[in-house]
């Protein structure tokens, strides 16, 4: 299980021992009051930046959330996340997520496999709207079967993920680009502005313009 507490500024305030290894740290003193900009490359980090940013703004925690981290070297695994704002001492809130790897891994045996590459095709950048069928495909499952395999082992449905997929990538984008908002509804996949806002609103409780307004603000 991975553990870390942030400050709002992004720096580290308290870290587990699976962190720092993970991180390729000697010990937590090498990331308290380091930030994701010190151990990333500039693209991940800006996407943990905007995910920071997201739950700061709107107060809503993101619960069980299936999720590829990557470490320092780049190699990546799944977990299934949890990230809450928590009152620190009396005063400012702080970023607490929680990560336990989902098993698929190499031993995640036939299922394990056939997992991940349904997991690989949802994370690539289509330039087309993926559906579960597509999943489905690619882990040589009928969408009955990957439906069932996706809540029984990682408690999310392969249509949960795309979705929250879609959400990840367009707070990513608000955070680090200037395209327009139409822009990146289509870039998400979404059927244009408005249902892109009414998404965006339901899962964080502020719109799009909103959340971009206290990203660069």
């Amino acid at each position: 299980m991975l553990l870390f507490v942030k400050r709002p500024d992004g720096r580290y305030l308290e870290v587990n021992d699976t962190f720092v290894r993970r991180m390729r740290c000697a010990d937590r003193s090498e990331l308290i009051g380091k930030t994701v900009d010190d151990f990333f490359p500039p693209d991940l980090a800006a996407a943990y930046r905007a995910e920071d940013q997201a739950l700061l703004q709107s107060g809503r925690p993101r619960k069980n959330q299936l999720e590829v981290i990557t470490d320092v070297d780049g190699r990546r695994d799944w977990f299934l996340s949890t990230r809450v704002l928590h009152r620190h001492d009396g005063e400012d809130d702080v970023i607490v997520a929680v990560s336990t790897q989902t098993g698929l891994g190499s031993r995640g045996g036939a299922l394990g496999e056939a997992l991940r590459a349904a997991l690989d095709v949802a994370a690539r950048d289509d330039p087309k709207p993926l559906r579960v069928s597509d999943l489905a495909d690619a882990a040589g499952l009928s969408t009955d079967q990957l439906e069932r395999a996706m809540r029984r082992v990682l408690g999310v449905s392969p249509k949960q993920h795309l979705m929250a997929l879609r959400l990840d990538r367009a707070v990513t984008l608000l955070a680090t680009t200037d395209d327009s908002l139409s822009d990146i509804a289509a870039a998400c996949h979404y059927y244009d502005q408005s249902q892109f806002a009414k998404y965006f609103k339901d899962a964080f409780g502020v719109t799009p313009r909103q959340f971009r307004a206290g990203a660069v603000g």
